[in-house]
């Protein structure tokens, strides 16, 4: 699997997470993708600690918390440490994320060398 690709965490969002559907009809905020850092995971209890940017649709400022990934979804291949966009919406009081994909590790601010930059030792 590309471990860069999203995951999509609530197949059909209309039974697996009910505030989703609202949500999706305008009767609630919008999702939108929030970056964010993987903290921990917990697989048993399916929670993911993200330390993530500003959520204004929530109400949430940048914080750390626990997100849970719905029962029945994939559990996303996450490690603490890697970045990541996310989605999440609340519902019955939980935060539970409906989408998340990593970001690939950030590039180096160095130029990468090619031939034009070889060394030339002319006789």
């Amino acid at each position: 699997m590309n471990r860069f690709a999203p995951v999509v965490l609530a197949l059909g969002l209309g039974t697996a997470l009910p505030g989703a559907r609202a949500q999706a009809q305008g009767d609630m905020p919008s999702v939108r993708m929030v970056r964010g850092q993987v903290a921990a995971v917990d697989r048993a209890r399916r929670l993911v600690l993200l330390k993530h940017d500003e959520i204004p649709s929530l109400g949430m400022p940048e914080m750390q918390m626990e997100y849970l990934v719905p029962e029945g979804a994939p559990f996303p291949e996450l490690s603490a440490g890697d970045k990541v966009r996310f989605a999440v919406v609340r519902v019955d009081g939980r935060h539970v994320i409906t989408r998340v994909s990593a970001l690939p590790p950030a590039r180096s601010s160095a130029r990468r060398r090619g031939p034009q930059d070889a060394v030339r030792s002319d006789p």
